[in-house]
């Protein structure tokens, strides 16, 4: 996926800006250190919710929008990938 990305963006003469700030916070950092510390055991479910008001987007997906930090902050989480992703929406 990324280096069809590099591909479109070299095509073009475009920068790639990727949004991973979030994974900096020191409240993320905070929670994974609590995490790798082994204090809370193995985890085998996170269940992530976002709480803020976003405007929405008509000519973009939403997971590319803004879930794609959700996961950014996920994979630095838990160091691997998650076998399933589930989504819904709440109404």
């Amino acid at each position: 996926m990324w280096k069809n990305c590099l591909k479109i963006s070299e095509n073009k003469s475009l920068k790639i800006m990727p949004g991973h700030i979030c994974e900096f916070n020191p409240y993320i950092q905070d929670i994974k250190d609590y995490m790798d510390s082994g204090l809370i055991g193995d985890i085998i479910y996170i269940s992530m919710y976002r709480l803020n008001h976003f405007i929405r987007k008509n000519n973009i997906s939403v997971i590319w929008d803004i879930a794609v930090h959700d996961f950014s902050i996920l994979f630095k989480l838990i160091n691997e990938k998650p076998s399933k992703f589930l989504q819904f929406q709440l109404q």
